[in-house]
Order: C-alpha cells, then structure tokens, then sequence
C-alpha cells in the first residue's frame, strides 16, 4: 500500500470520529429543546391556569400607593358620607380630595402652604363652586338657589364686592365697597328694571328705571331728597328739578297736543314763571309769589303776532303792547280797574295815533301824525270835540276849530290861499258869521 493511500485512509478514518461527535452531539440538542419546550407548555399551561384565577372584585377599607420613597401619594378611602380620594404630592403635602356628601359629590383643592383655594361641591339647593387666594382670602362663589344661579366676588377683605341674583321674578346685581355699604345696583322685577347708584354710606344718589311709558330718572341730595326727575310721560318726556327740601323749583312737560311746558317755582313751590307752546307760538307768563300774574307775553293764538301784557298788583292789566296782523303796533295803559285812559296806536300809512280816555271809555284828547303834518283834538267830559288843530292839506298852513258844547264850529282859524291869516267868529248855531281878515 502506498503512502497516499495511508493518508487517505487516515483522512477518512479522522472525518468519521468526528461525524460520530457531530451526530452524538445532535442527539443531546435534539433532548435538550424538547424539555425545554416541555417546560414552555408547562409554563403556558400554568399562565392559563393563573389568568382564570384573577379576582373579579377585590375589596379593602383603605387601598394606598407609595412612591420610591415610601411616601404616600394615593389613597382611597371610605368616609361617613361614602368613598374618599387623597392625592399628596412628593413632598408629602395633601393637594386634592374628592369625596361624596350627603348631597352628592365634593371636590376639594390645597396650595403648597395647606390654603383651600377650590371647592366645588353639591348641596341641597344644587351646586356650589368657591375659589380663595394664597392668603385664605374667599376670592369667588357660585352656587344655585330656588331661584336659579347666584354669583359673588369677593375683595382682600372677604367683603362682597360684585353680587349677581336671580329673584323670583328676576335678576339683581349689586357693585359694595368694603364695608359692605352697595355702590351699584341693578335688577328687574315685574316686568320693570331698575338701577341705583349709591353715595360712599349706601344712600341711593342715582336711581333709573322703566316705567308704563318709557324710562324714569331720579337724582337725590345728600339728605336723601329727590332734586331732579326725568321721565317719560304719556304725551312725550318730563322733567323737575328741585331744592334741597324737595320742593320743586323747576318742571318740564309735553301737553296733549305734544308741546312743551315749563313750570319755576319759588322756595315754597308756588309757580312764579310759566312757559309753554300754543298754536301760533310761545307763551310766557311771569306771577309774584301769591301766584298773581304780573307779566303775559307770546303769540296771538289768531294772527301769531306778539303781546305784552303789564299787570298791577290787583292782577288788572295796566300796559298792554300788541303788534297788529296790519304789522303796525299799539300800546295801552290803564288804570287800576283795567280801563283804558291812553292808546298809542301806529297802522300802516296813517301814522301813529295817541289817544286819552276817560275812566268810563269818554274820549278826552286825541293826537296824530299823518305825512302832512300833525292833529290835535280835544273833548269835553262828553266825548264832543271842542277844539280842533292841524294843518290845511290846501295851502299846507295851520288850522284851528273851536266849538261848543254842542260840536258847533263858533271860531274857525286859518290861512287864506296867499297865505294870509283868517278867522270866522259864528253864533252858537253858526247862523250869523263874521269873518277876520287880510285885505
């Protein structure tokens, strides 16, 4: 036998002790995963086993949780009410709370320092919800009543500044200061709201509210009266100011034909000065303060022209101005019964005309302007022209008639055509004449 075959052979012989290795190895892997599989199937079996074996309700008085530190930081608990839920933070402080109440639920939350700062909460009316401040201060509650929602804000101070509440038949809001004393109010009921402001002791200063025709407006004093008034009224708006008494002093109307009327009155509150609206225009009128007029003046309800009425202290009308519809004017003045004893009256192309009466109406004089020249004519207690003067339309020269008793011209005195003087001397029937003149 050759060398190479004795390498081969002990090649081969090396190759099959190590397929015996090889397969001996195989054998003891092959065992190996099936008891390790085995011990898979024992443990799945067993899993199985345990998963129907958890407890569908586990119960407990307290159930807590920890954290790494061994703090607590969870518990539920029960309490006389019902269930009780604690959180604490890592510093072992108790920050939150939620637990049942004999109305219903309650939610409560702490600051760092132990301060509650949130409450919210059922009780027998409903809900109620409560904010504080770090300093313990009540900053904010909400809550329901039988009438719906109420609503408060509170100051530093825990006095009540801002309070919202429904009524039975509406709302009301309130604005206090600190020592509880209301500045602001507002609500409504029947139909009707109302709002009042308030001095700094909680007297109201301002008051408004609506009314059957519109809208109403009230200022007081100090001393609580009331010193002015707006409000709607039937036929349009109305206003009073008053004194410090409560008197009032000045007040403003719409009559029912829609215009306006003002009233002044004095301390006492009688009318001293009246003004309104008429149909052709304004009307004023001035009294003393026993309400006796001394003064009318406005627009004549027929032309629109202006009067001036002068009374004297027996209410009697002692000058009386009126501008005529013609445009020309007149003047009367009185005496103490309201009759007339002098007139200047002016009308359009004819000049101006004063004249002086009697008590009993009887014309005593009478003086005129005309484009030509002047007039004069005076009577006697019976109204007759006696004496007559003025001037000659003719020859532009004066003129001069004087009569009986009767009205009779006895004496005529004149300018002849050359501008001559002339007099006619008659009897008292003027009958025989006998005549002055120049030649």
């Amino acid at each position: 036998m050759s060398h190479d075959q004795n390498e081969l052979l002990q090649r081969l012989n090396s190759l099959e002790t190590e397929l015996t290795e090889l397969r001996g190895q195989t054998r003891r892997y092959r065992r190996l995963t099936m008891a390790v599989t085995g011990l898979l199937l024992v443990g799945a079996g067993l899993a199985a086993t345990a998963a129907k074996q958890i407890p569908e309700v586990i119960q407990a008085k307290r159930f807590e949780i920890i954290n790494d530190a061994g703090q607590l930081v969870f518990a539920a608990d029960a309490s006389a009410a019902g269930g009780q839920l604690d959180l604490w933070d890592a510093e072992g402080r108790n920050v939150f709370r939620a637990m049942a109440n004999p109305d219903g639920g309650d939610i409560n939350l702490w600051d760092v320092n132990g301060t509650p700062v949130f409450s919210a909460y059922a009780d027998e009316a409903g809900g109620m919800l409560q904010l504080w401040s770090r300093n313990g201060g009540q900053a904010f509650t909400a809550r329901a009543n039988v009438d719906g929602g109420h609503l408060e804000v509170f100051g530093r101070d825990d006095s009540t500044y801002f309070n919202l509440t429904p009524e039975a038949d509406g709302g009301s809001l309130s604005l206090t200061n600190r020592e509880g004393q209301p500045l602001v109010r507002a609500g409504g009921s029947n139909g009707r709201s109302t709002l009042s402001v308030h001095d700094e002791t909680g007297q109201p200063v301002v008051q408004a509210q609506s009314n059957e025709h519109g809208g109403e407006l009230r200022l007081r004093h100090a001393n609580s009266a009331i010193v002015a008034e707006l409000r709607a009224g039937q036929h349009g708006g109305r206003m009073s100011v008053r004194n410090a008494q409560g008197s009032t002093v000045v007040a403003q109307d719409a009559d029912q034909t829609g215009a306006g009327v003002m009233v002044i009155t004095n301390s006492e509150g009688r009318p001293v000065v009246t003004a309104g609206a008429g149909e052709q225009g304004g009307l004023l009128e001035i009294l003393q303060n026993e309400g006796r007029p001394v003064l009318t003046t406005g627009a004549l309800g027929d032309t629109g022209a202006g009067f001036l009425n002068l009374f004297n202290t027996d209410g009697e009308i002692a000058l009386l101005a009126v501008a005529r519809e013609d445009g020309g004017g007149r003047l009367d003045l009185n005496d103490n019964a309201g009759r007339i004893l002098a007139t200047l009256d002016a009308r359009p192309g004819t000049g101006p005309t004063l004249a002086f009466f009697r008590a009993d109406g009887t014309r005593l004089a009478a003086m005129g302007g005309r484009s030509q020249g002047g007039l004069l004519n005076l009577s006697n207690a019976y109204g007759v022209p006696v004496f007559v003067a003025g001037f000659n339309q003719a020859n532009r020269g004066g003129a001069i008639s004087v009569r009986n008793g009767r009205g009779v011209e006895v004496v005529k005195v004149g300018i002849d055509d050359e501008e001559n003087g002339r007099i006619t001397i008659a009897d008292a029937d003027a009958r025989q004449v006998r005549r002055l003149e120049v030649d």
